[in-house]
């Protein structure tokens, strides 16, 4: 029981870290002012929770489809961490 409520809390832990950088509603307005790719990879290396996920990014010659790909890559990867959290013998239903 104490090891379930344990992993429990970390994972809960770690949900609240990862929400704490999703963006704001001035971060979607600011967003929606850039007038190209290239401008929104810029902003978001520096100003969101992004950073990690756009350092290798070279913001001048990255394809809209290319960035889509490393945010879905990144959202998978968030899953993965929680995933492994768990641990392989849980119920999820």
């Amino acid at each position: 029981m104490l090891l379930s409520v344990m992993k429990y809390s970390a994972v809960i832990t770690k949900i609240k870290g990862m929400y704490s950088k999703l963006l704001s509603i001035d971060d979607y307005t600011e967003l929606m002012n850039k007038k190209s790719v290239s401008g929104i990879v810029s902003w978001l290396k520096l100003n969101a929770g992004y950073g990690h996920t756009l350092e290798k990014v070279n913001e001048y010659t990255i394809h809209r489809g290319e960035f889509e790909r490393l945010f879905v890559r990144a959202l998978l990867d968030d899953c993965k961490r929680i995933y492994r959290l768990l641990g392989k013998n849980e119920s999820y239903y």
